[in-house]
């Protein structure tokens, strides 16, 4: 931790010494460069980073400098991706679509389409968490299956997509979703009615409350009550001011490992501030009480 925080303060000094060990042959010394590249944020690092997203064996090493290319911000990127589209290798083809999705890239969304129906569950993850970022009118019912999918993350995943997504279609499927008889999939389809502002889903919303044993409603709850759209307050010309942004305010942003912030990640506990509320299914931690990692990846993460 400390020898990458010397190095993330030498700057573009240390872009040298970083390519030089980029491909190292221990996956965590390539992580722990790809990582620092992006932090450095120098674009001459684009290019190798590239051939570590596309081809690099470690998932880790690959989604770290997916994270290291949007933070690098460099247009030429994109165009970099699309020409391995073309690759006659399969996995060298598969890793440059699963960049462009996280770039935003519509380019990326027949190759998505195709991995729905991978017998890899690492690939059919990555193609539910790429269509969560680029898609179109067809995604929410193509992704939607996947819900009953064997694969735990892979049917969280899907619900989360279909929160991002946002259209009607994912609306209409999340609200049949908070009655579901796995409370990982109830949770995030409340959820994502919350941070898409369902405000028809109030009434559902309430049933859930009164209903679910593990208290995880009202947040979501909140939003749609008292951040319906009203025209004016008490006459005096003032409007309501206009909710923050729905990915921060529910928390399903586009980090690969969901609002963990960088700093945290190599951290055991993870503090977030002031917690909102308890989590009783989590030992009760309330206001000012840390979260761990495993809080965060299982979505039991509050915003600071």
């Amino acid at each position: 931790h400390r020898a990458r925080q010397e190095l993330s303060a030498l700057g573009s000094q240390a872009i040298p010494m970083l390519l030089s060990h980029i491909n190292d042959s221990s996956w965590t010394v390539r992580w722990e460069v790809v990582n620092t590249l992006g932090a450095i944020g120098d674009r001459r690092a684009s290019e190798p980073v590239v051939e570590r997203v596309v081809l690099d064996e470690n998932p880790h090493v690959r989604w770290r400098g997916l994270w290291a290319l949007a933070a690098l911000k460099d247009p030429r990127v994109p165009d970099k991706l699309r020409e391995r589209l073309a690759s006659e290798n399969r996995s060298e083809q598969w890793n440059a679509a699963v960049g462009l999705a996280f770039l935003k890239q519509p380019d990326a969304i027949p190759y998505l389409k195709q991995g729905l129906d991978s017998a890899d569950n690492w690939e059919r993850w990555e193609a539910v968490n790429g269509l969560g970022r680029t898609h179109d009118a067809e995604t929410s019912a193509l992704v939607s299956p996947l819900v009953a999918d064997p694969d735990a993350a892979i049917r969280r995943e899907t619900v989360m997509t279909l929160a991002r997504i946002g259209d009607s279609a994912a609306q209409e499927i999340l609200a049949q979703l908070v009655d579901h008889p796995e409370h990982e999939i109830r949770w995030r389809a409340v959820m994502g009615l919350g941070s898409n502002r369902v405000y028809s889903a109030t009434d559902t919303l309430r049933r859930r409350r009164v209903e679910d044993a593990v208290e995880f409603v009202p947040r979501p709850l909140r939003v749609v009550e008292e951040e319906e759209p009203v025209a004016q307050v008490e006459g005096d010309g003032s409007r309501r001011p206009e909710p923050r942004d729905a990915a921060h305010q529910i928390g399903f942003g586009d980090d690969p490992y969901h609002l963990l912030p960088l700093h945290d990640r190599d951290t055991t506990d993870v503090p977030f501030g002031q917690a909102r509320r308890e989590f009783p299914d989590r030992g009760g931690r309330g206001k000012g009480q840390h979260f761990t990692r495993h809080d965060v990846f299982r979505g039991h993460a509050v915003t600071p």
